[in-house]
């Protein structure tokens, strides 16, 4: 004897007869543990952001305002992201993904390299570098990759407290501006 084979959903021996009466519903295992069926859903839950019990309660004054970790890194609020001030004390520096963003204080002289896509910042990711010391930075391009400034400006700081930002404009490619160094 040749087992018959179903040719839809409904047509299956452990499936219910008809889709009428389900629509939006979900599938389970039924009590008996022998079929599916139709279910709704009828959990508690959330249904909106402000229901949650780690986020504000209220969106009022919030206008323009992103959603942060809170200060006890205990849940969600509204705020201002701060930039990532970090320190970087050696001679050299080759931006990672994760620190998309951040704003490099470096100590000393210091040669940056700015990566091609390889390393997957997306495009209009903002690097900002500050010479924090009297020592020189000096911008770079990785394997690949292509670093713009205007022709009237060289790819490095020329004096303590230069502030330059990189930011990638087109796949491989970063512009710097800034107090950059005159050509």
């Amino acid at each position: 004897m040749t087992a018959r084979r179903a040719e839809n959903f409904l047509a299956l021996a452990d499936t219910p007869d008809s889709y009428a009466g389900h629509a939006l519903r979900l599938l389970r295992v039924n009590g008996g543990g022998d079929g599916i069926e139709f279910f709704e859903f009828t959990g508690a839950g959330a249904e909106t952001f402000l229901d949650l019990t780690d986020t504000p309660g209220t969106y009022a004054g919030q206008a323009g305002r992103a959603v942060v970790v809170n200060a006890d890194a205990t849940g969600l609020g509204f705020g201002v992201p701060a930039t990532l001030v970090v320190t970087h004390t050696d001679s050299t520096l080759a931006p990672m993904l994760a620190q998309a963003g951040h704003w490099f204080r470096c100590t000393n002289a210091c040669t940056i390299t700015l990566p091609s896509d390889a390393t997957a910042f997306p495009i209009g990711t903002s690097l900002t570098f500050s010479q924090a010391s009297t020592g020189a930075l000096t911008f770079a391009a990785g394997s690949g990759a292509t670093v713009n400034v205007a022709p009237t400006h060289l790819a490095s700081t020329a004096v303590q407290h230069a502030v330059v930002q990189a930011t990638k404009l087109t796949a491989n490619t970063w512009v710097l501006f800034g107090n950059l160094e005159l050509a």
